[in-house]
């Protein structure tokens, strides 16, 4: 495995930890626009309530109108 250099050290550990042949980790890749009612009361629940646990999740907002 090729370390990323963006991942702190710590994540790098637990994501080397918990990949392997028998448990690979399974990405979930989440494109969103304006969602976020939907991404946090159906998207993410679903994903977490599934049975296997290596899994990583990755939210990328496309240019979303949303300003604190």
């Amino acid at each position: 495995m090729i370390p990323s250099p963006t991942l702190p050290k710590r994540l790098l550990e637990y994501r080397n930890r918990w990949q392997s042949a028998e448990n690979p980790l399974i990405s979930f890749p989440i494109a969103t626009y304006n969602r976020e009612d939907i991404l946090i009361t159906r998207t993410l629940p679903s994903i977490m309530h599934q049975s296997y646990q290596n899994i990583e999740v990755v939210i990328v907002g496309d240019a979303s109108g949303y300003v604190e």
